[in-house]
């Protein structure tokens, strides 16, 4: 499965393969940022946990960032598109659940399509559901015509003591195993949460697939 790549701060942790971030910068963010990329086909799935809130109001944000922009930030402008700690979207949307501590944020990304959507905790926000988005129904998607021909990574960043996990499939928060493992029709790749049909972990297997 895919790992991290250390890009951000220098003032950061990196443990459990780099799937872990901690960071003890207070100027700076620290970002989780996965190894492969996608482009133009394929639909994967990953999950980010908030272990330790960060400094600001929006300092947490999970998404994808593109492969032009990794060594800075990766949800400035059109370089990214994440899910906000604050329940805003970059590069637009408001009015989504807020998220803290603990809570898992799941991130279903259609590359042939350029279509996105945010899970808080198994829930799907705006109103989605797991079926439409395995059909590749929009109609509530959070992030649609995102390009097809750019390279994106999964992402994840933090700010100001904050820290974060990624599951890119294998099946650990940390060093911590996955409660439930959801139900993942790939067979691909261990989550918290079900996958939607036709989604898989972000991995050689899955780019493969």
């Amino acid at each position: 499965c895919a790992r991290t790549q250390i890009v951000g701060s220098s003032n950061v942790s990196y443990t459990n393969g780099n799937n872990t971030v901690t960071n003890t910068d207070t100027s700076y963010s620290s970002y989780n940022v996965s190894t492969l990329g996608m482009q133009g086909s394929g639909k994967y799935y990953c999950e980010f946990k908030l272990n330790t809130l960060g400094g600001s109001s929006d300092s947490e944000r999970f998404g994808i960032s593109n492969l032009n922009n990794l060594n800075n930030y990766p949800f400035g402008s059109s370089s990214g598109y994440s899910y906000n700690k604050d329940g805003n979207a970059t590069p637009s949307g408001s009015g989504f659940p807020t998220y803290t501590t603990n809570d898992i944020i799941g991130v279903a990304f259609d590359a042939g399509n350029g279509n996105m959507w945010f899970s808080k905790n198994g829930t799907w926000i705006n109103s989605a559901t797991i079926s439409e988005i395995a059909a590749g129904t929009t109609t509530n998607a959070v992030f649609t015509g995102i390009s097809t021909s750019e390279t994106w990574h999964f992402s994840g960043a933090t700010y100001s003591n904050g820290s974060i996990s990624a599951n890119f499939g294998n099946g650990y928060f940390g060093t911590t195993a996955v409660a439930s493992a959801g139900t993942n029709a790939s067979n691909n790749g261990i989550f918290e949460y079900d996958v939607p049909s036709g989604y898989t972990a972000l991995s050689t297997k899955g780019l493969n697939t």
